[in-house]
């Protein structure tokens, strides 16, 4: 009986969860009439993290599969001269001899792409019960540009009396009257002391929407990879094809 591959993942606290995905699917006895991924039972599996891996460097052998999940320190010196066997919708895995590395881009998945993803995560099987959100980005000035193309509106002007005009030293209008006026100016001095505020307020929610959507998506983009991996690239990268 053939010895069992000594394969090492290594994760940060970031990727552990994909690292720790793959590791199942590297011990599931999966195979029925042809092997699906790996063959059951011929690759040993363990997940260090990076700092594990570099304690024990100098102990390392050839021999010994290494790979890296995500964007640590540690993966991107190793994965800087490695070929890229796979590279679709910011998601890549690859190697060279006996490292490898499986890693995401962040922000790589969007409202333009994401059908492709779909169709990706139907060709693996993989389903996540339910839509993703992906924002729509808002520039700062939509609401400017919103007001400014609105009608012009009517506005009563009141005169000042003569003794407050003389008080504030300010000229004193002589009749009462309608005069046009732009609603976007109007607005933008009425509401000048709380619009930095205004402004910053809603920065801040877009950002922390985008946050929480890049999240989700990197999620599913890091799951589905660590299952293409398994089952198309693992075999070629431990030899076994």
């Amino acid at each position: 009986m053939p010895l069992k591959k000594k394969l090492i993942i290594v994760s940060d606290d970031d990727t552990k969860k994909y690292a720790t995905y793959l590791m199942q699917l590297i011990s599931s006895k999966d195979d029925c009439e042809e092997i699906v991924g790996i063959k059951d039972g011929s690759v040993d599996a363990t997940i260090w993290s990076e700092k594990q891996y570099l304690d024990s460097l100098g102990t390392l052998t050839t021999s010994t599969y290494v790979l890296f999940v995500g964007n640590g320190k540690a993966a991107k010196l190793a994965r800087e001269n490695m070929q890229h066997e796979f590279d679709e919708l910011g998601m890549h895995y690859g190697w060279l001899g006996t490292q490898g590395c499986m890693y995401v881009d962040d922000a790589s998945l969007n409202r333009d792409n994401y059908p492709e993803f779909e169709a990706l995560c139907d060709k693996y099987g993989k389903e996540f019960g339910g839509a993703i959100a992906l924002l729509e980005s808002k520039t700062a000035d939509d609401d400017e540009a919103q007001a400014a193309a609105s009608p012009a509106a009517e506005v009563i002007v009141e005169p000042v009396p003569d003794d407050q005009a003389e008080e504030a030293d300010e000229p004193n209008a002589e009749h009462k009257g309608l005069v046009r006026v732009d609603p976007g100016a109007f607005a933008r001095k009425a509401i000048a002391p709380f619009k930095a505020v205004a402004r910053v307020a809603d920065r801040a929610t877009v950002r922390v929407g985008a946050l929480v959507s890049s999240r989700e998506a990197r999620d599913r983009q890091y799951t589905v990879l660590a299952l293409v991996m398994y089952r198309d690239g693992l075999s070629r990268f431990l030899g076994e094809k």
